[in-house]
């Protein structure tokens, strides 16, 4: 089974990363996707755009390493998204490449607005990511298809917040930054004696 969790900013994993590390320890493929650098956070002060993208990158790849998934950052500006198709685009692009089962995202009434328009695009990038004329307006990988049968179609449903799971939608991918954290022998270790 192939997880997508896709959220605003760094840290907003938080509330589901147990659940995004069991599937891991399960041999699931998860990817965890952030939609903006969190460059705004008060923690960063006057850094620079650059220092902030070191430390937000780091930061993603070490949580991602911990509980042993794949990870890609979209850098569409902290407080700055708009639920624009061209970001509906980028992350349809990612489904097409990485073709998740379930997908974890916000829910669309979070007061957080960088939150509602990542469950905007999550959401319409699964009817994007079905079309290959669309996904391949700019030259990117084949699209995800959506399930045809009631088992794959419970395998689909997606997790629409991180606090409690509704059924809804589905799917997932993007290409530059996705990374892929090599297994550890502690790691492999600690997933066999959960």
């Amino acid at each position: 089974m192939r997880i997508m969790a896709v959220f605003a900013h760094p840290d907003d994993e938080i509330g589901c990363i147990g659940t995004l590390a069991k599937h891991a320890a399960r041999g699931d493929e998860v990817m965890l996707v952030w939609t903006t650098l969190g460059e705004l956070a008060s923690q960063f002060g006057d850094q620079t755009h650059e220092e902030v993208t070191r430390v937000r990158r780091e930061h993603g790849a070490w949580v991602a390493g911990k509980i042993g998934a794949l990870h890609h950052f979209f850098d569409m500006g902290d407080s700055r998204m708009t639920g624009s198709r061209t970001e509906a685009l980028q992350l349809a692009r990612l489904y097409a490449q990485f073709r998740p089962n379930a997908v974890i995202t916000w829910s669309d009434d979070h007061p957080h607005p960088d939150h509602r328009m990542t469950a905007k695009i999550a959401f319409d990038a699964i009817t994007l990511a079905r079309i290959p004329k669309i996904i391949n307006e700019e030259g990117a990988a084949c699209p995800w298809r959506p399930p045809r049968t009631s088992a794959e179609a419970i395998r689909w449903t997606v997790a629409r917040t991180c606090a409690g799971w509704k059924p809804g939608g589905s799917p997932c991918a993007s290409t530059s930054t996705t990374h892929r954290p090599a297994p550890t022998r502690k790691s492999l270790r600690t997933s066999r004696t959960r």
